[in-house]
C-alpha cells in the first residue's frame, strides 16, 4: 500500500514541484521534462523493475505538462504587466523645441495623462522632427516609452 501512494501521490507531487523550480531556472520546457527523463530512467535501471520505466515516461509527460503550464502563466503575468504600464493619452501635436535648424513636436498630450496610483508611470511617446521652413534639413520620427514621475 505505501508503494501505491509512493508511486501515484508522493512523486507526482515532487515532480511537479520540482518542474516549475527547474521551469523557472532553466525556461525551456523539453529540458525540464528531458532532465526528470534522465532522473527517473537511472532509478529504473537501478532499481531493476519494469513497472519503473512506465512510471518514468508518465513522470516526464508530468514534467512537461507542468513546465508548458508555467511557462504559459510566466507569459501571460509578463503581457498584463506589460499592458498595465502605459497611460493613455490623446494625440495632439505640440512644438517643444525649435532651433534654427530643426523644429521638434511632440504627439503628446501631458494634460490627458492621468498617472495614478493604480495606473504605471510610463508615458508612450511619438516625437517627430521637422526642419525649420528656412533651411531644407532633414526630417524624421522617435517612438517610445519613457518613465514619468507623477
Amino acid at each position: 500500500m505505501n508503494n501505491i501512494l509512493l508511486i501515484f501521490f508522493a512523486i507526482p507531487i515532487l515532480v511537479i514541484v520540482i518542474s516549475v523550480a527547474l521551469q523557472k531556472l532553466l525556461k525551456c520546457p523539453g529540458l525540464v521534462a528531458a532532465i526528470i527523463f534522465a532522473i527517473f530512467l537511472v532509478v529504473t535501471f537501478i532499481v531493476g523493475n519494469l513497472i519503473f520505466l512506465v512510471a518514468t515516461i508518465i513522470y516526464a509527460i508530468i514534467s512537461f505538462i507542468t513546465a508548458i503550464i508555467v511557462c504559459l502563466v510566466d507569459k501571460w503575468r509578463e503581457r498584463c504587466r506589460q499592458g498595465n504600464n502605459s497611460c493613455c493619452c490623446n494625440s495632439n501635436l505640440d512644438t517643444i523645441f525649435t532651433d534654427g535648424d530643426i523644429t521638434i513636436a511632440n504627439n503628446l498630450n501631458q494634460s490627458n495623462c492621468e498617472c495614478s496610483s493604480n495606473s504605471s508611470n510610463r508615458v508612450n511617446a511619438r516625437v517627430n522632427v521637422i526642419p525649420n521652413p528656412n533651411t531644407n534639413g532633414r526630417t524624421g520620427s522617435i517612438c517610445g516609452n519613457y518613465r514619468r514621475r507623477c
